[in-house]
């Protein structure tokens, strides 16, 4: 049971990239594709902390119980 599962995760993982990259590589080749930068420092900002906030919500959720599951901590 066990190794079927583990077997359906990693095909579920196989179809999720092989989705992105799809999209990406379809994306790139079109014409309408343009990389921009923001002309404001504020919209720099914006994104850090639009990026931040969910990494730092779980840790408020759970309080000091919380903590990032990294290989080989304990």
């Amino acid at each position: 049971m066990l190794a079927n599962q583990a077997q359906d995760q990693k095909d579920f993982r196989f179809i999720v990239w092989g989705m992105f990259i799809g999209a990406l590589m379809m994306v790139l080749l079109s014409n309408s594709f343009k990389v921009r930068l923001p002309q404001q420092k504020r919209r720099y900002v914006q994104g850090f902390v639009g990026g931040i906030i969910p990494v730092l919500v779980p840790a408020w959720r759970w309080g000091a119980t919380w903590r990032p599951s990294l290989p080989g901590c304990r």
